[in-house]
C-alpha cells in the first residue's frame, strides 16, 4: 500500500474538491490520518524533517564502505593517468623524429621565417604567414610559431610548435624531453598504484577482520539526528525521554518537545536538566534496514506512532532514572538520588511575582510526584537509528529488548573518554557518539554483554 501511495497519491486535502470529481480517492477521519498514510506515519513536519535527515546524513551500504571506495576510485584514476601519460610520452617522442625526419623542410620554416621577421618585423609578417600553407600563426610574445609536418604525399599532416631561435636539433630536443617526462611520470604513478593497491588490500583485510567481530562501520557525520541535539534515551516500550544539555537546552525541551500528553522530569538536584517523556515519539523496528548488519544489532527508526495511550509505572521508574543519571548526581559518585515527575500545564516560565526567570529555569506549581531511591545505572547497545550506526541508551530491559550485545554502566572511577575510546573500538562506532551518550562523569562496567572484548 506504500508503493501504491507513493507512486500515485497527488495530494491530501481537508475537503473534497469538484475539480477531483472522476479521480479515484480515500477519506481518513481527519487530514493527519491521510498524511500520515501518505508520507509514512509523520505529520508534515516530522515529515520534512526526516527527509531533510535522510538526505543529509544517510549511511547506506555504500557510504559504509567510503573508504575503500576512496581507494578504489583512487586506483581507476592512476591507471588512466597512467594510460594518458603513456600515449602523450609516445605522441612527443614521434613528433620529435618526425622533426628530424623532415630537416630540411624544418630548418627552411624556420631561416625564412626568422629572416623575413629581421627584414620587415612581427606584425606585417604575421600577415603574410596566413597566405603560407605550412604555417598557421605566429606568436611574437613567445617567438614562436605553430607550423605543420608534411605526411607522405607531402601535404600538410601533423602540426608542431616551433621556437625560432632554436635549431632544428634544439627544437626536436624539446619534443624528445617532454615525452620522457611523461615516461618519467608513468614510472611515479605505477608506483602509486602499488601502493594505492596495498592499501586496499590491507582495508579490506581490516574490513573482514571487523566484520568477524561483529563490528559497524559507523562514519562522521556532518549533521545529526534531531534527537542528538539533547541528552536521549530510550525507556519502556521505546519511549524517547529528552534532556537539555545546557540551559538553552532546557529551554527547547520544554518550549519544543514537551506536550500535552508528555511528563515533565526533573532530579531533586540543582542544575540538573529538564526532561520530556515523549508519549508518541520513541523507536521501533525498521522495516527497511541497511544489509550487511552485524548480527545482534537492531535496525530501528524514530516514529510519531507508538501506540501507548498512558504511561506504565515502570516506564516513568525508568524516565525518573534516566534523569537523576543525566544530573549531578552522577558526577559526585552517589548510587541513588531522587526526582520527581509532574504533567506540562504545571511547568511554567513565569514567577510568582509575574517576572520571568532566567535560560533554563521552569517554575513547576502543584503536587510534585516524588520518586525515591533511584539507582544510577544505565545500560548502552548498539543499534542502527534511521540508518545511522548510534549508541542505545536508556533502561536496561528497553535497551536489551533490542540490543543483544550491551553493557550496563554504573557510577566508577575510569573516565568517560577513555570508555567512550574502549567501546568505540570494540563496536566501530565513531567516539564522539558513544562519549555524548555516557553521563556526565566518571564510569564503570556493571555488567559486559559481549559488547566489549574481554
Amino acid at each position: 500500500l506504500d508503493a501504491v501511495f507513493e507512486e500515485h497519491a497527488r495530494e491530501a486535502l481537508p475537503f473534497f474538491l469538484p475539480a477531483n470529481d472522476g479521480d479515484y480517492s480515500i477519506e481518513f477521519p481527519t487530514l493527519a490520518a491521510a498524511v500520515d498514510a501518505w508520507k509514512g506515519g509523520w505529520d508534515a513536519t516530522a515529515m520534512a524533517r526526516r527527509q531533510q535527515e535522510k538526505a543529509a546524513q544517510m549511511v547506506d551500504d555504500r557510504q559504509q564502505r567510503d573508504d575503500g571506495s576512496s581507494l578504489e576510485r583512487r586506483l581507476a584514476q592512476q591507471e588512466r593517468s597512467i594510460i594518458g601519460f603513456e600515449a602523450k610520452g609516445e605522441s612527443q617522442q614521434q613528433l620529435g623524429i618526425s622533426i628530424q625526419d623532415n630537416w630540411a623542410h624544418i630548418d627552411t620554416l624556420l631561416t625564412q621565417t626568422l629572416s623575413a621577421i629581421e627584414a620587415e618585423g612581427w606584425d606585417n609578417i604575421r600577415s603574410k604567414v596566413r597566405d603560407i600553407e605550412w604555417i598557421e600563426s605566429l606568436d611574437p610574445a613567445k617567438r614562436t610559431m605553430k607550423a605543420y609536418l608534411p605526411d607522405e604525399d607531402g601535404e600538410p599532416d601533423q602540426r608542431i610548435e616551433l621556437h625560432i631561435d632554436q635549431t632544428v636539433h634544439q627544437n626536436a630536443q624539446r619534443y624528445f624531453d617532454a615525452g620522457r617526462k611523461q615516461k618519467d611520470k608513468t614510472v611515479g604513478a605505477k608506483k602509486a598504484i602499488e601502493e594505492t593497491r596495498a592499501k586496499i588490500a590491507s582495508s579490506e583485510k581490516k574490513r573482514a577482520k571487523e566484520d568477524a567481530a561483529g563490528k559497524l562501520h559507523a562514519t562522521k557525520r556532518s549533521k545529526q539526528l534531531w534527537i542528538e541535539r539533547h541528552r536521549w534515551a530510550v525507556v519502556g516500550d521505546g519511549h524517547l525521554i529528552l534532556g537539555g544539555k545546557d540551559a538553552k537546552g532546557n529551554d527547547t525541551v520544554v518550549n519544543k518537545y514537551l506536550k500535552r500528553e508528555d511528563l515533565y522530569f526533573h532530579a531533586d538536584l540543582h542544575g540538573a536538566p529538564s526532561c520530556a517523556l515523549k508519549l508518541k515519539e520513541g523507536l521501533e523496528m525498521d522495516p527497511h534496514p541497511l544489509p550487511g548488519l552485524p548480527e545482534g544489532v537492531p535496525a530501528l527508526r524514530l516514529t510519531q506512532t507508538l501506540e501507548a495511550e498512558e504511561f506504565s509505572e515502570k516506564c516513568i521508574k525508568e524516565a525518573a532514572e534516566l534523569a537523576v543519571v543525566w544530573s549531578r548526581g552522577w558526577s559526585g559518585g552517589g548510587a541513588a538520588a531522587t526526582a520527581f515527575w509532574v504533567e506540562p500545564p504545571q511547568v511554567s516560565k513565569t514567577a510568582e511575582t509575574g517576572e520571568a526567570l532566567g535560560r533554563g529555569a521552569w517554575i513547576v506549581r502543584g503536587k510534585r510526584n516524588w520518586l525515591r531511591d533511584l539507582t544510577m545505572e544505565m545500560t548502552l547497545g548498539m543499534a542502527v537509528v534511521n540508518g545511522i550506526p548510534l549508541p542505545l541508551v536508556g533502561a536496561h530491559d528497553a535497551v536489551t529488548k533490542w540490543c543483544e550485545r550491551w553493557v550496563r554502566i554504573g557510577t566508577g572511577t575510569i573516565k568517560k573518554e577513555a570508555m567512550a575510546n574502549k567501546i568505540a573500538k570494540a563496536t566501530g562506532l565513531v567516539q564522539d557518539d558513544v562519549l555524548a551518550a555516557l553521563p556526565p562523569g566518571n564510569v564503570q562496567i556493571i555488567k559486559n554483554n559481549n559488547l566489549l572484548n574481554d
